[in-house]
Order: structure tokens, then sequence, then C-alpha cells
């Protein structure tokens, strides 16, 4: 089970909730992060700290929780990090702290709905892979050798977009490891059934 996985039963169609949050949490938790501190921004602007809630933070403090998150965040996410704690420091210099904050966890996040949307999509890519052995067009296959060819370039593709998945998104019970097993069993299925010299799916 994974996070894209319901643990109810929606009225409405499960897939559609599904790529439904995931649109939303794309759309909040972009690639580069703008969106998110823009939303962190609002916030802050609408914010009324209560003055004894929010004890002092040292600089030094400060431009090491900065240091730290500039370390986590992708090339393209250090602009709108970059402009998100300039306002903050300008406009709101008593919230840095929450600021700070609020960015690790907009990092945290957006690294979630990465490693999630990377997931589903593989899982959607190997069925899509075998639904496109089976409903694609049949051409006479004459050799042993030539079957074989064909089972080994399909679990090439299947295999090079699971390396494409970093390590670091990788965790027990993610279903990768047997979505490329139970690929590997169909893919047997359908070209044992069908004999030398016979028509196998044509792969391109």
């Amino acid at each position: 089970m994974n996070a894209t996985s319901l643990n109810f039963k929606p009225e409405m169609d499960p897939e559609t909730l599904v790529e439904g949050y995931l649109r939303v949490i794309g759309t909040i938790y972009d690639s580069t992060l703008e969106n998110y501190f823009d939303r962190c921004l609002t916030l802050l602007e609408n914010l009324n700290p209560v003055p004894h809630l929010h004890k002092p933070v040292s600089q030094h403090a400060l431009y090491a929780g900065i240091m730290g998150i500039r370390q986590c965040l992708t090339p393209h996410q250090l602009p709108a990090f970059s402009r998100y704690i300039g306002k903050v420091t300008k406009n709101h210099r008593r919230l840095l702290p929450l600021a700070i904050r609020l960015a690790a966890t907009g990092h945290h996040c957006e690294k979630f709905t990465r490693q999630q949307t990377m997931i589903r999509e593989f899982k959607e890519y190997v069925t899509s892979e075998l639904n496109r052995i089976n409903e694609a067009g049949t051409q006479p296959i004459s050799t042993s050798e030539a079957v074989d060819k064909l089972r080994q370039q399909a679990l090439y593709r299947i295999n090079a977009r699971k390396k494409a998945i970093p390590e670091e998104f990788r965790y027990t019970g993610d279903g990768i490891t047997e979505s490329v097993s139970d690929f590997q069993l169909a893919l047997d299925t359908i070209f044992d059934r069908a004999p030398v010299n016979g028509n196998l799916p044509v792969l391109n």
C-alpha cells in the first residue's frame, strides 16, 4: 500500500478521486515550490502574531536554518525560496522562524508528492505496456531466439523505467518490485502460449 491507496470506499470513482488528489497537491507543491511559498506569504501577511508566543531566535540559528533548507532544495526551487526569505525578512522579520519551518515543511511535502507521483506513474506505465503487448498487432516469429529477444526488450524497458526512480524514493511496500514480477509473469504467459513460427505481439 502507498499514499495513493484508499482506506475507505468513496462514493465517486476511486481513480478519479486519486487523480484529483494528486493534481491538487501537485499544484500546491509544484516542482519549483513557487505556489507553496506564495501561499506561505499570504498566510504570514494575514497572521497576527502574539508577541509572548514567539521566543527570540538567534541570528546564528536563523542562518543555520536557512542554509540547511537551501542545501536540500533543487536548483529549480532556490529562486522561489530566496524571494520568499527575502520578502519575509523585509516585511515579517519577527515571523522568520515560522517562515523557515514552513519552508522545511514545503520541501518535505514536495518531495513526498514527487515520490508518490513517480511510483504511481511507474505502475501505470507497467499496466499500459502490458496492455500494449496484448493489444498489439501480430507478425510471424520464426525462432525461439526471436521470442527471447522480444521478451528481453519488454523487460529492458520496464527495468529502465524502474531505475529512473531515485533510490531515496523507494521504500518497503511501495509495490514496485511486485509490479515488475507480475509483469514478467504475464509476459511469460503471453509468449509461452504462442508457438514458434506462430504469431506474437509486435514490440516497437
